[in-house]
């Protein structure tokens, strides 16, 4: 019910507590364009992160998001305070698609860091991170930054968008408070 039209997307981040106390993670809600190929161990899984861009090159991604954000209770899957949770909303370009395993965060874009300006495989991105609850939706215009003005593709380009109520998720931290909507996303041509 949470909506600007039609149906939201909701993420929220909570703690979980499986197969009889023998794996206990935080867990960040999120979502993204790809798919999810497997398990990794008892607590990870591995996906592929990314869309062929069959290709179009965005210039923005335009919406509404809602956050409420948490104080962080989970720092590194141990239950611990520290400060505002963080929400994060990232597109970008890339020559190839990730494999990504949630176990290992050297495998995303951008790495451990989420460095996307300094991955050599990420052609354009553009990103929205915030710690401020909203009142209500508000809209957003994410351009992407072209690390080379003059870019003339020269093979497979790979779209990647992907949100997140906790921004320190792929490292466990984050808040069981934290709550993202998005509604009404949009690419921009």
């Amino acid at each position: 019910t949470t909506v600007v039209a039609g149906k939201a997307c909701k993420m929220f981040s909570v703690y979980i507590n499986y197969l009889g106390g023998l794996v206990k993670k935080f867990a960040a809600g999120n979502v993204y364009l790809g798919e999810l190929t497997g398990l990794s161990g008892w607590s990870g899984a591995k996906m592929t992160f990314g869309i062929p861009s069959e290709g179009r090159l965005p210039v923005a991604v335009t919406g509404y998001y809602n956050y409420q954000a948490g104080t962080i209770d989970y720092i590194g899957g141990n239950e611990q305070a520290g400060g505002t949770d963080s929400m994060d909303l990232y597109i970008a370009l890339a020559t190839k698609q990730y494999s990504v395993d949630t176990t290992d965060d050297t495998t995303y874009p951008g790495g451990s860091a989420s460095d996307l300006a300094s991955d050599p495989n990420i052609v354009a991105y553009g990103r929205l991170t915030s710690s401020e609850t909203t009142d209500g939706y508000s809209p957003f215009y994410i351009e992407l930054t072209y690390k080379d003005n003059n870019f003339i593709p020269s093979g497979d380009l790979y779209l990647l968008i992907t949100a997140t109520s906790s921004k320190g998720g792929a490292q466990f931290t984050g808040s069981t408070s934290s709550v993202l909507y998005l509604d009404e996303l949009n690419l921009a041509y």
